[in-house]
């Protein structure tokens, strides 16, 4: 069982390094990846979000004469809105938590 922890232990290592993240005497502080790693997956899903808001409103648009279009776009926007709010729950319980601040 040890020798399976050890060697659990230095592959996170070497895919900490590989990624980037500066070891200290093969000490890697798995709570600072994962926070980068969440704040990183929240800023991308609104960089896309964004791009899918513009794409909903172009829909509408050009598609103002068709109902069943603008409601599927409604349901578009209802889930983006979704998305999106999960993004922020995610940068805000990141932030609480680098700051030492209960969840």
């Amino acid at each position: 069982m040890a020798d399976r922890v050890t060697s659990r232990s230095r592959w996170r290592a070497a895919i900490a390094r590989s990624n980037g993240f500066p070891l200290t005497d093969d000490h890697f502080d798995l709570s600072q990846a994962r926070d980068k790693a969440l704040l990183t997956i929240a800023y991308e899903l609104f960089s896309r979000l964004t791009s899918l808001r513009l794409v909903v409103r172009t829909i509408r648009m050009i598609s103002a004469d068709r109902p069943e279009i603008l409601r599927a776009m409604d349901m578009i926007d209802r889930e983006i809105a979704r998305i999106a709010s999960l993004a922020e729950d995610m940068i805000a319980a990141t932030s609480f938590q680098a700051k030492g601040l209960p969840t």
